[in-house]
């Protein structure tokens, strides 16, 4: 190789290196100053399976579409008291679709998992902060074994650190 090639492949790995290195810290400033639950998921309301096809039709109705419109407008008693008139739908269903939410606000916790997550006993972050992961997953297992709500199911690391991330983010939701 030429002396000339070489300083031009040196030059472009130097380039290379730094662009990664400033890749890399992009990425963690961006971990940092940005919230676990700017990662979260949310759904369309026809791609979550736990509102029912009624229900998603009233929520449209009133403008809701995804699970992060439905939990804005169900996080405080006033708003599910003002959905609940524009939609008819009954105060229990709304507090049951409040907290389903309110779980899809952890990364990793998709429709399937918050639904578990809820016959579990989980009643929302708040209440995931307090748990135990082994003890949760245990519980996890039982209730799919009657519902049968995912094939697959995650491990004890996974519920961990959706219990860790529900340490970490503020929940809108009110009792």
């Amino acid at each position: 190789m030429t002396k000339t090639r070489q300083l031009h492949t040196r030059s472009l790995d130097n380039k290379m290196k730094k662009t990664g290195l400033l890749l890399l810290a992009t990425c963690a400033v961006i971990a940092l100053v940005c919230p676990p639950s700017v990662y979260a998921s949310h759904y369309p309301l026809e791609a979550v399976p736990f509102i029912a096809a009624k229900d998603t039709a009233s929520f449209k109705k009133a403008g809701v579409l995804d699970t992060e419109q439905m939990l804005q407008q169900l996080a405080t008693p006033a708003g599910r008291k003002s959905l609940r008139k524009k939609t008819r739908i009954a105060r229990e269903s709304l507090l049951e679709y409040a907290r389903l939410c309110d779980l899809l606000s952890i990364r990793g916790v998709g429709p399937k998992m918050g639904r578990l997550l809820r016959l579990a006993g989980v009643g929302g972050i708040t209440h995931l902060r307090t748990q135990s992961a082994v003890a949760l997953l245990k519980k996890m297992k039982e209730v799919n074994n009657i519902h049968t709500i995912s094939e697959i199911l995650p491990g004890p690391e996974t519920v961990a650190d959706w219990i860790l991330q529900a340490k970490k983010i503020k929940t809108p939701l009110k009792p």
